[in-house]
């Protein structure tokens, strides 16, 4: 018995485990964020509620007084049962002295009544609501998770690409990916194409004749194809190839760094790596990732220009941007343009010390 009672004082190592791995799975789709507000709505959402809904409450007297009729009838009942039940048991029960059927207990079984009766409805509203949110596309939960999934996917992609960028540049002499070019000045593949064989994709880098251009007959076909790495994972496949059915891509390079065999380092930089963007994401006019002349402006501004910088238009409000020294931040919209400007050139000496205090 003590055994028992003692395994019994506290929850099992099994049951804590449970519980923390709910919490992960929560803070993993949904993100900090999620648990706060969840937290919030908890224990203060009905405040928030009152206050949005008892404006628009109107006061029936003719049904105030049908549920204090009915609520006193019910309380007559329940005294009247009562005390039934109470003479009933006492007349059975010879040697035990007759007890009385309290006021009392009718108002704690009146309470319990309307408890569980509100209760009820509460469960019902719950449910009606839980079914509401997972048809609902807009605004759900589900449909938060998914974008917070994809937006994070993104970002890992992003990340690759810097790293790749990294592992080129220390096999090139410090020589950046940008634009390949002919010895007569024509354009013939992109800085993606170059970060093929540090992408999984070694084996299509070398079907691909870096002396003919991209879109020319002997590799047209290779460039047809979707690269994960290079547009978002949520976008429908008819969507990942433009008309003539080459790959698209939801990145662009900065422009004041897409020069020809651009040396990259601290000295060639004197704006500092980490203070100068290297590529960033867009969301209009995609060009398709073998496109030569895949760059633009971050001076454009973001979500400002259809041939500048932007995310989608659901997730508004900034951009992601990978800096040189292979870090990704979020850059919001309404960033001074003369830092964006800044931030965009790589020696131009400008002073970027407000957007560094406030990232």
């Amino acid at each position: 018995m003590e055994s028992e009672a003692k395994k019994s004082k506290g929850p099992t190592k099994t049951e804590i485990g449970v519980v923390f791995m709910i919490f992960l799975t929560l803070v993993f789709l949904g993100g900090m964020y999620f648990i706060f507000r969840f937290l919030f709505y908890l224990l203060l959402g009905w405040y928030p509620f009152l206050l949005r809904v008892l404006p628009q409450m109107t006061v029936s007297v003719p049904g105030i007084v049908t549920a204090c009729l009915l609520l006193i009838l019910l309380a007559v009942v329940i005294q009247v049962l009562g005390v039934q039940a109470t003479k009933q048991g006492s007349s059975q029960t010879e040697n035990s002295p007759a007890g009385s059927w309290r006021l009392r207990r009718t108002a704690v079984c009146l309470i319990l009544l309307i408890v569980s009766f509100t209760g009820g409805l509460a469960v019902v509203g719950v449910a009606h609501r839980t079914r509401e949110i997972m048809k609902d596309d807009k605004g759900s939960f589900l449909t938060s998770t998914k974008e917070f999934w994809n937006q994070y996917t993104f970002l890992l992609n992003q990340r690759r690409l810097g790293k790749s960028a990294e592992l080129y540049s220390a096999e090139n002499q410090e020589r950046h990916p940008t634009v390949i070019i002919s010895s007569t000045g024509k354009p013939l593949h992109s800085w993606e194409t170059q970060l093929l064989p540090y992408l999984d994709s070694t084996a299509l880098f070398e079907k691909i004749d870096l002396s003919a251009p991209w879109n020319s007959q002997r590799n047209a076909e290779h460039f047809q194809t979707s690269i994960p790495n290079f547009i978002r994972s949520e976008t429908p496949d008819e969507q990942r190839v433009d008309s003539n059915g080459f790959g698209l891509s939801h990145l662009a390079l900065n422009s004041h760094i897409a020069a020809p065999d651009q040396v990259l380092n601290d000295q060639s930089v004197p704006d500092g790596l980490a203070n100068t963007i290297m590529l960033g994401e867009i969301s209009t006019r995609l060009p398709a990732w073998g496109e030569p002349l895949n760059a633009r402006d971050p001076a454009l501004g973001i979500n400002r220009h259809p041939l500048g910088f932007g995310a989608p238009r659901r997730l508004r409000g900034g951009a992601n941007m990978l800096f040189l020294d292979g870090s990704g931040k979020f850059i919001n919209e309404n960033i001074d343009p003369e830092i964006l400007k800044a931030l965009a050139t790589p020696h131009g000496g400008e002073d970027v010390s407000t957007f560094l205090e406030g990232r």
